[in-house]
């Protein structure tokens, strides 16, 4: 650590662990819904893999600084150097194990010198290699040290030089973009900042860009938040009015429900869960079982549209990472087993309620999902990561909600107390944490014994030959 003269460390730092049991409580909800999650890069002194995969503490032995505030270390379980810039800023890393030139054995000490050529003593084989910058470092530590003392267009045009050598070098992006900060072309660093894939400093510019853009237009941005509330406004007079409509129909008892009027009534669970829970229970036989698939199908539909088209601070993970099977299995997966387990723990404890009617009302539990996921999506696009407060506060309000409407469905079908509803809600966790359990292992012998058959295919098409 390096202290200014305040005293606080002006290296990068891990948070500290909190011991608050709600603190503790808030961030496992937050991890369970992904909320709070930024596909941010993370940070990290050293590695924490072998090149062959294996995990591993790093055992730092030495630790050395030039002038400029280069940073160098040397760690002993992989032989290798790691230099840093003075904001922590990974510059190369060099060296490994082994008793080749520029490998070693036990590195133990690292001394520099005002060239900045860097003098390691390595105990295993007894001897110290000396080590001097290339020219392409050497133009690095200069654009370091030109940005540290404010010559923000010297850094900007070494930077562009080393990726005119190395376009892959992402700190040079990264350099360009904080020097374009530093002369307030906010929307030039936020395209370094953008190519080089650093999200939270893309945010530090993009509210600056904001902020430039807002006080330039205010007049039109004051009517365009006063017509996005009054839209917001229309949008829940709207779904209410839907909701009725759907409680209407039901209420006619015909014999057979159409998808129209029961999407129309699974809108009621906005402000009459209750009406809208009963009409379900008193039109057993007559439900329209698409809508709840097509209500399942739609909120996975919008969660995976999310990912793609979140605001570029805010993203939960990079496009390029998006996995379809796994999103639908991470949002289809739990309501699917959450209806068989409920209907079956209910159907042990003197419950009224049948399948399709858990499984439809769990589906209508999705509305708030499905309504404020395109919300938020367009609310990301204007946020940046300094009001990701607000906008997780807000989230984990909806799955709560999300959460209360499950519970909700559980007693009003079944009639039970709110003890019980309680209890067959802890059951029907467990339960399904069972199916989860039985379905994987279920899946994993399936593979082994495909893996089997497919070697034996192979054995016999080799004799074969």
């Amino acid at each position: 650590k390096i202290l200014n003269s305040v005293g606080e460390n002006t290296y990068v730092t891990y948070p500290s662990a909190d011991s608050n049991a709600l603190t503790k409580v808030r961030d496992t909800f937050f991890s369970l819904f992904n909320i709070g999650v930024y596909a941010d890069k993370s940070f990290t002194y050293g590695e924490r893999q072998t090149d062959d995969g294996e995990w591993f503490d790093p055992l730092f032995a030495d630790i050395t600084v030039d002038g400029r505030g280069i940073l160098t270390v040397i760690e002993q379980n992989t032989g290798k150097c790691y230099q840093y810039d003075p904001q922590a800023n990974l510059l190369t890393v060099f060296g490994g194990k082994g008793r080749n030139m520029g490998q070693f054995e036990q590195p133990t000490s690292i001394a520099c010198d005002a060239d900045g050529n860097l003098y390691i003593l390595d105990a295993g084989m007894n001897s110290i290699q000396v080590f001097r910058p290339t020219a392409f470092l050497s133009k690095v530590h200069e654009a370091v040290a030109l940005y540290s003392t404010g010559d923000y267009d010297g850094a900007y045009g070494l930077w562009e030089e080393i990726l005119h050598q190395d376009e892959n070098y992402e700190l040079a992006r990264v350099g360009m973009g904080k020097a374009l900060f530093k002369q307030k072309d906010y929307e030039g660093a936020m395209e370094q900042y953008r190519l080089a894939d650093e999200r939270a400093m893309y945010s530090q510019a993009y509210a600056k860009h904001r902020h430039e853009i807002f006080r330039a237009n205010f007049g039109w941005f004051v009517l365009l938040i006063a017509a996005a509330a009054v839209a917001v406004v229309f949008l829940f007079l709207g779904l209410r009015r839907l909701g009725r409509r759907g409680y209407a129909a039901f209420r006619a008892r015909e014999k057979r429900k159409g998808l129209v009027p029961t999407l129309f009534l699974g809108c009621g669970m906005f402000f009459h869960p209750i009406d809208t829970v009963m009409a379900v229970r008193e039109n057993r036989g007559t439900l329209n079982r698409a809508c709840a698939l097509l209500l399942v199908a739609l909120a996975i539909v919008l969660r995976v549209a999310s990912l793609f088209l979140t605001g570029y601070p805010m993203m939960a993970m990079d496009a390029r990472d998006v996995n379809v099977g796994l999103e639908f299995l991470k949002l289809g997966l739990p309501v699917l087993t959450w209806a068989a387990a409920a209907f079956g723990v209910s159907s042990v404890l003197d419950g009224e309620s049948r399948f399709d009617e858990v499984f439809t009302c769990s589906a209508f539990c999705l509305m708030p999902f499905v309504v404020l996921t395109p919300l938020f999506t367009l609310l990301s696009q204007v946020l940046s990561q300094g009001e990701a407060g607000l906008y997780n506060t807000i989230q984990a309000v909806m799955w709560v909600w999300v959460l209360l409407l499950f519970c909700l469905t559980m007693k009003v079908l079944n009639n039970y107390t709110v003890g019980k509803t309680v209890l067959v809600c802890l059951l029907s966790v467990g339960v399904m944490a069972l199916l989860w359990v039985v379905g994987f292992l279920f899946l994993s012998i399936v593979g082994e014994l495909w893996s089997f058959f497919e070697g034996i295919f192979t054995e016999i098409r080799m004799m074969l030959l």
